[in-house]
Protein backbone atom coordinates (compact mmCIF):
# COMPACT_ATOMS: atom_id res chain seq x y z
CA UNK A 1 0.00 0.00 0.00
CA UNK A 2 1.42 3.30 -0.63
CA UNK A 3 2.93 5.54 2.50
CA UNK A 4 -0.22 6.91 4.54
CA UNK A 5 -3.33 4.51 3.20
CA UNK A 6 -4.62 2.60 6.27
CA UNK A 7 -7.02 -0.17 6.58
CA UNK A 8 -9.43 -1.01 9.12
CA UNK A 9 -9.79 -5.22 9.24
CA UNK A 10 -13.11 -4.95 8.07
CA UNK A 11 -12.54 -2.73 5.39
CA UNK A 12 -10.00 -5.06 4.57
CA UNK A 13 -12.06 -8.25 4.66
CA UNK A 14 -14.48 -6.19 2.50
CA UNK A 15 -12.15 -5.51 0.12
CA UNK A 16 -10.96 -8.85 -0.19
CA UNK A 17 -14.43 -10.41 -0.37
CA UNK A 18 -14.87 -7.40 -3.42
CA UNK A 19 -12.61 -8.87 -5.56
CA UNK A 20 -12.79 -12.39 -4.80
CA UNK A 21 -16.61 -11.79 -6.14
CA UNK A 22 -15.24 -9.67 -8.91
CA UNK A 23 -12.15 -12.33 -10.02
CA UNK A 24 -15.07 -15.01 -9.94
CA UNK A 25 -17.40 -12.73 -12.31
CA UNK A 26 -15.10 -11.76 -14.67
CA UNK A 27 -13.48 -15.22 -14.92
CA UNK A 28 -16.75 -17.04 -15.28
CA UNK A 29 -17.90 -14.49 -18.14
CA UNK A 30 -14.53 -15.01 -19.72
CA UNK A 31 -14.99 -18.34 -20.00
CA UNK A 32 -18.74 -18.53 -20.52
CA UNK A 33 -18.01 -16.34 -23.93
CA UNK A 34 -14.94 -18.05 -24.97
CA UNK A 35 -14.88 -21.43 -24.22
CA UNK A 36 -18.56 -22.54 -23.98
CA UNK A 37 -19.80 -20.50 -27.32
CA UNK A 38 -19.68 -20.69 -30.44
CA UNK A 39 -16.96 -18.09 -31.33
CA UNK A 40 -17.58 -15.98 -34.21
CA UNK A 41 -15.59 -15.99 -37.45
CA UNK A 42 -14.66 -12.41 -36.94
CA UNK A 43 -14.94 -10.42 -33.78
CA UNK A 44 -16.99 -7.61 -33.24
CA UNK A 45 -15.81 -4.74 -31.50
CA UNK A 46 -18.61 -5.47 -28.87
CA UNK A 47 -16.86 -8.85 -28.61
CA UNK A 48 -13.30 -7.40 -28.05
CA UNK A 49 -14.97 -5.05 -25.34
CA UNK A 50 -16.22 -7.83 -23.77
CA UNK A 51 -13.05 -10.37 -23.57
CA UNK A 52 -11.08 -6.94 -23.17
CA UNK A 53 -12.96 -5.71 -19.69
CA UNK A 54 -13.39 -9.63 -18.45
CA UNK A 55 -9.72 -10.26 -18.42
CA UNK A 56 -8.87 -7.36 -16.97
CA UNK A 57 -11.15 -6.88 -14.08
CA UNK A 58 -10.20 -10.46 -13.49
CA UNK A 59 -6.17 -10.28 -13.50
CA UNK A 60 -6.93 -7.21 -11.47
CA UNK A 61 -8.51 -8.18 -8.87
CA UNK A 62 -6.40 -11.67 -8.58
CA UNK A 63 -3.37 -8.94 -8.19
CA UNK A 64 -4.96 -6.59 -5.84
CA UNK A 65 -5.66 -9.66 -3.70
CA UNK A 66 -2.31 -10.57 -3.37
CA UNK A 67 -1.23 -6.74 -2.78
CA UNK A 68 -3.56 -6.30 0.04
CA UNK A 69 -2.33 -9.42 1.66
CA UNK A 70 1.38 -8.25 1.38
CA UNK A 71 0.60 -5.06 2.47
CA UNK A 72 -1.88 -5.57 5.36
CA UNK A 73 0.71 -7.47 6.45
CA UNK A 74 3.54 -4.73 6.36
CA UNK A 75 0.87 -2.33 8.50
CA UNK A 76 0.27 -4.90 11.18
CA UNK A 77 4.33 -5.55 11.78
CA UNK A 78 4.47 -1.32 12.00
CA UNK A 79 6.77 -0.67 8.51
CA UNK A 80 3.59 1.68 7.61
CA UNK A 81 3.17 4.89 10.19
CA UNK A 82 1.40 7.56 8.74
CA UNK A 83 -2.54 7.01 8.40
CA UNK A 84 -4.91 8.25 5.80
CA UNK A 85 -8.33 8.23 5.85
CA UNK A 86 -9.37 4.54 5.76
CA UNK A 87 -12.38 5.23 3.41
CA UNK A 88 -9.89 6.90 1.07
CA UNK A 89 -7.95 3.21 1.25
CA UNK A 90 -11.17 1.33 0.83
CA UNK A 91 -12.04 3.88 -2.06
CA UNK A 92 -8.69 3.56 -4.07
CA UNK A 93 -8.97 0.18 -4.05
CA UNK A 94 -12.25 -0.50 -4.74
CA UNK A 95 -11.63 1.77 -8.01
CA UNK A 96 -8.50 -0.27 -9.49
CA UNK A 97 -10.13 -2.95 -11.29
CA UNK A 98 -12.41 -0.22 -12.99
CA UNK A 99 -8.96 1.77 -14.06
CA UNK A 100 -7.97 -1.14 -14.97
CA UNK A 101 -10.65 -2.09 -17.68
CA UNK A 102 -10.71 1.31 -19.10
CA UNK A 103 -7.41 1.44 -19.49
CA UNK A 104 -7.12 -2.26 -21.14
CA UNK A 105 -10.12 -1.50 -23.33
CA UNK A 106 -8.02 1.68 -24.19
CA UNK A 107 -4.92 0.02 -25.56
CA UNK A 108 -6.91 -2.83 -26.95
CA UNK A 109 -8.93 -0.52 -28.89
CA UNK A 110 -5.98 1.65 -29.94
CA UNK A 111 -4.53 -1.50 -31.12
CA UNK A 112 -7.28 -3.04 -33.10
CA UNK A 113 -7.35 0.57 -34.35
CA UNK A 114 -3.82 0.56 -35.69
CA UNK A 115 -4.03 -2.69 -36.97
CA UNK A 116 -7.39 -1.90 -39.03
CA UNK A 117 -6.42 1.13 -40.51
CA UNK A 118 -2.63 0.02 -41.59
CA UNK A 119 -3.74 -3.06 -43.28
CA UNK A 120 -5.20 -2.85 -47.09
CA UNK A 121 -8.66 -4.65 -47.87
CA UNK A 122 -8.67 -5.99 -43.97
CA UNK A 123 -11.18 -8.47 -43.67
CA UNK A 124 -11.82 -8.01 -39.42
CA UNK A 125 -10.15 -10.28 -36.55
CA UNK A 126 -9.21 -13.58 -36.83
CA UNK A 127 -11.28 -15.95 -33.97
CA UNK A 128 -8.34 -16.68 -31.99
CA UNK A 129 -7.37 -12.95 -31.75
CA UNK A 130 -8.78 -12.42 -28.19
CA UNK A 131 -5.92 -14.49 -27.29
CA UNK A 132 -3.85 -11.51 -27.81
CA UNK A 133 -6.52 -9.25 -26.71
CA UNK A 134 -6.67 -11.31 -23.20
CA UNK A 135 -2.89 -11.29 -22.91
CA UNK A 136 -2.94 -7.85 -23.56
CA UNK A 137 -5.51 -6.83 -21.15
CA UNK A 138 -3.23 -9.01 -18.36
CA UNK A 139 -0.98 -6.97 -19.06
CA UNK A 140 -2.14 -3.63 -18.64
CA UNK A 141 -4.35 -3.88 -16.24
CA UNK A 142 -1.50 -5.35 -13.39
CA UNK A 143 0.67 -2.25 -14.45
CA UNK A 144 -2.12 0.11 -15.02
CA UNK A 145 -1.37 1.94 -11.54
CA UNK A 146 2.35 1.99 -12.25
CA UNK A 147 1.40 3.81 -15.38
CA UNK A 148 -1.06 6.32 -14.53
CA UNK A 149 1.32 7.14 -11.86
CA UNK A 150 4.14 7.89 -14.60
CA UNK A 151 1.53 9.82 -16.33
CA UNK A 152 0.96 12.02 -13.42
CA UNK A 153 4.52 12.77 -13.15
CA UNK A 154 4.41 13.27 -17.13
CA UNK A 155 2.11 15.97 -16.82
CA UNK A 156 3.04 17.87 -14.00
Amino acid sequence: MRRGMYLTHVQFWVLNAWFVGLSAFAGFRWASLVLYSALPKKLSFAFIAEITIYTAIFVSSVYYIRKLYRDKFAIDIGKSNSKTSSNATLAYFLTRPLFAAVSALFFNFTLCGIIESATFNFQGFGATFFIHLSASAALISVITGNSIRRLENLAS
